[in-house]
């Protein structure tokens, strides 16, 4: 706050402050200090995915998977913010193997699927993030998801600095 921003956006991480095991307690501590202080919590980020991806082979780690998003889903609805930042999933080089981009595409869906009555729930968006994921790398890949998935509580989380590699912010943002 004290260096000019109005907001701010928290991240669970599997090894972080706040991770998966964090209390209720330990979210509202965070919410009651952003209060004091005087700055907006903005959405909850993640970097769950990237290390217990939405698309694995492993249908242990896709359950793992789902359980993270629904404790970030709680934690959001805690915290008080509308949205939380989720990566789908990761095409390519795995621990179990390689994802290929047909079944991590089906699964990426399939997950946002089953997340969506738990959004609805806790009155928290999913917001898609387009990462560098070898998953959604265009605008039309992202309307194609969200059309597949076709809920009002998951949606595009655009980050525009990561269009530099695929395409330019502005036909994203026309797109979109």
């Amino acid at each position: 706050k004290d260096l000019g921003y109005d907001a701010f956006e928290p991240a669970v991480m599997l090894d972080g402050p706040l991770s998966p095991q964090s209390s209720d307690r330990d979210f509202m501590a965070v919410k009651e200090a952003a209060q004091q202080i005087g700055i907006r919590l903005a959405a909850l980020a993640s970097n769950i995915s990237w290390r217990v991806s939405p698309t694995a082979n492993d249908p242990m780690v896709r359950e793992q998977a789902y359980l993270y998003a629904v404790r970030q889903l709680q934690a959001a609805q805690i915290l008080g913010v509308g949205a939380i930042l989720f990566v789908p999933g990761l095409v390519g080089p795995e621990g179990d193997g390689i994802v290929d981009y047909a079944d991590a595409w089906q699964r990426a869906a399939d997950m946002l699927r089953r997340l969506e009555p738990v959004a609805r729930e806790c009155g928290v968006d999913i917001g898609v993030e387009n990462v560098w994921n070898n998953l959604i790398l265009s605008p039309k890949d992202m309307l194609a998801m969200l059309d597949e998935v076709n809920s009002p509580w998951v949606q595009c989380y655009l980050d525009v600095g990561n269009v530099i590699r695929t395409g330019w912010a502005q036909s994203w943002v026309k797109m979109l």
